[in-house]
């Protein structure tokens, strides 16, 4: 009977054990979302002959089965992983659509430019002294030129005929006083500084250049330095000579009746400019010792600058001597005084400085000149040489600061063009064959005539060969690389369709593109809407559309036919303004075409831009959730490899109990 109870007890015993673990497998289980099942699984044990058995470790789970968990916990991981790789990729195709847009917009500003439609090439027998430019309405040919006067702008310097440095400021920083003032005639109209006090010839220059001339290109003010003063310097902006009204200006300089009242600070009195250096004061002092030395007590004593120098004692010294001891006195503020010794035994005295001596020292005598009373003196202060003045200090001359010299008288360009004798007021004349601009540079040896106004003799010129041709190959080229731009957006668009299918942007792109390029351009002064140029889409230019893909299809032979009615048209078609076919009109296709773009890329309000914007702002969101649910999942992981290691312990246990109980009963 005692048996057995003991074994009846012992097998209720394992029950318990076993029926624990399975409860607290299922209470991990259901602790961790969505994997009931798979605990459930993996949970169902083997039982053996009286106790608890698990496969694998004690709880006989598998050794991964936090992992296998987790795996089910990547739910919202995997979705929001797979949303960010759609973003980014869709934020790249539109980034490379931007791209192939801006690759576009750069083929456009190219064609914008009038300077694009200039299918010419020009060449000149001699670059040196005549070249050309061609635009869109040239012609092509061999021009002959002969140049016998180039034009020059008319410019007036501040200074007399010979420019001498009396005529100019001595100096760029000094001012001019009240009432100073400066006046011109430009252009048949006169121009007035107003007052200058104060002001410098810089400043003076930058009141000019600061002035307002109406229509006129102006005149330009600057200040020269030639080395020995400084002069304002007026130059007409525009060459060649005046063509109004000759009574104002008989010789047809553009600039003239320049008057300046330059003041010095008291207002009244004219600004002076020194013209020279003046003459310095000398002095010869005949030598009292005849080539010998002096007595004992002898000195020698001289006036400068109103001041009193006196030698020391002379004795025994020779003339030499006496020389070298006055050079080496000093002279406090004052340049000083240099003495040398004649060839005929004499001293000449010499002041450093130029000009009369208007100090105030009593001792001056008053007539102005720097040395005077120079003599030898004996031991008893009684003079024994014989002194004389040379040469008193003269002063530089002054002159009022007023004169203006027309240095460069202007004159228009004289020449001859295939026979025909023709003046210019420009060394750049565009009037004188269509469509090509002159660029004249030098003389060909060609004559002017003998009142200086008109063509003369071309017997000793060198004449200068203008050719022009087609050229219709660079035309082509540009058109082709403007064709392959193009396509390149179409084709991308097509590539990418499952891609963009998201966003209607692509699609209102491409047909965009593909109106703009199928809307006549409006004729130049349009008076209406239905007013078109000629030859006013691309396809009237062997530039065509295919139905089917889109992209421009390039044909030679059409385009070469529709050009030899010139390049005018083609060049208008695309470069026609806003303001030049009226508002409400067709401008041309690249100002079309650009406006377009720019709605589309501009960096601040593109539609583009603003889609780009938008998916970064979802890229940043989904990846704070993505962190967020990070976070979270590492929290999970934690949690479940807390319960398992406790749960494997547990069942640790009671395996090695029941282990002990199997024993126990065994021995009974």
């Amino acid at each position: 009977m005692a048996v057995g109870s003991t074994t009846a007890n012992t097998s209720t015993s394992a029950s318990s054990s076993s029926a624990l673990a399975q409860s607290l497998l299922a209470s991990l289980s259901s602790a961790s979302s969505n994997t009931s099942s798979s605990s459930s699984s993996s949970s169902s044990g083997s039982s053996g002959t009286g106790g608890i058995s698990f496969g694998g470790l004690a709880t006989g789970l598998p050794s991964n089965i936090v992992d296998m968990l987790m795996s089910a916990q990547q739910g919202q991981m995997k979705s929001l992983q797979t949303n960010l790789s759609n973003l980014t990729n869709e934020q790249s195709i539109y980034a490379s659509l931007n791209s192939k847009l801006a690759a576009l917009d750069t083929q456009i500003t190219a064609l914008k430019d009038p300077n694009a439609w200039a299918p010419h090439t020009v060449s000149s027998s001699s670059p040196s002294l005549a070249t050309a430019t061609a635009a869109s309405g040239a012609m092509s040919g061999n021009h002959t030129l002969n140049v016998a006067q180039l034009a020059t702008n008319d410019t007036w310097v501040l200074g007399d005929a010979s420019m001498s440095s009396g005529s100019g400021m001595t100096s760029v920083t000094d001012t001019l006083g009240p009432n100073s003032t400066l006046s011109f005639t430009y252009n048949g109209a006169q121009y007035d500084t107003g007052d200058l006090s104060g002001k410098t010839l810089t400043d003076v220059a930058s009141t000019i250049n600061g002035m307002h001339f109406g229509s006129n290109p102006g005149v330009s003010a600057n200040i020269m330095y030639d080395g020995s003063a400084y002069r304002l310097v007026l130059s007409a902006k525009d060459s060649g000579q005046y063509n109004g009204d000759p009574t104002n200006d008989p010789s047809g300089n553009r600039i003239y009746g320049t008057a300046a009242t330059f003041m010095q600070a008291d207002g009244t009195t004219p600004y002076l400019t020194t013209q020279g250096t003046g003459t310095a004061a000398t002095s010869t002092t005949t030598d009292p010792t005849s080539g010998g030395t002096f007595a004992a007590g002898s000195t020698f004593s001289f006036t400068y600058n109103g001041t009193v120098y006196t030698t020391p004692d002379l004795s025994g010294q020779s003339l030499t001597a006496v020389a070298n001891t006055i050079n080496g006195m000093s002279f406090g503020s004052d340049p000083g005084v240099t003495v040398t010794v004649q060839g005929d035994g004499s001293l000449l005295l010499t002041a450093k400085d130029t000009g009369q001596y208007t100090g105030t020292n009593a001792a001056s005598d008053g007539s102005g000149t720097r040395i005077y009373g120079a003599d030898f003196l004996d031991a008893s202060g009684t003079s024994f040489g014989a002194t004389t003045q040379t040469q008193a200090g003269v002063d530089a001359a002054t002159v009022p600061l007023t004169t203006f010299t027309n240095t460069m008288p202007a004159q228009n360009a004289i020449f001859q063009l295939d026979g025909v004798n023709m003046t210019n007021t420009s060394n750049t004349p565009s009037n004188v064959l269509t469509g090509i601009t002159l660029q004249l540079i030098g003389t060909t040896g060609a004559k002017v005539s003998a009142n200086g106004k008109a063509m003369g003799s071309t017997a000793n010129s060198t004449p200068v060969v203008i050719s022009v041709a087609d050229d219709s190959a660079s035309i082509k080229t540009q058109l082709n690389s403007f064709a392959t731009a193009y396509n390149a957006v179409i084709d991308f668009v097509a590539q990418n369709k499952t891609a963009l299918d998201s966003s209607s942007m692509a699609r209102n792109i491409e047909t965009q593109l593909q109106n703009a390029l199928h809307v006549r351009t409006s004729a130049v002064g349009a008076t209406s809407p239905n007013s078109f140029q000629t030859f006013s889409t691309l396809a009237e230019y062997g530039l065509r559309t295919d139905p089917y893909t889109g992209d421009i299809s390039f044909d030679s032979t059409s385009l070469d036919k529709a050009l030899q009615n010139g390049y005018s048209n083609l060049a208008a078609m695309f470069t026609s303004t806003q303001s030049s076919v009226g508002t409400g009109n067709n401008p041309g296709l690249a100002y079309r075409l650009q406006t377009l773009l720019d709605g589309i890329t501009n960096s601040a309000t593109g539609s583009l831009t603003t889609l780009g914007q938008s998916l970064q702002s979802q890229i940043g969101n989904v990846n704070k959730e993505i962190a967020q649910e990070s976070t979270r999942l590492d929290a999970v992981r934690q949690q479940l490899n807390t319960k398992y290691s406790n749960l494997e312990q547990m069942v640790s246990k009671l395996n090695s109990a029941g282990s002990a109980m199997t024993s126990a009963l065994s021995k009974m």
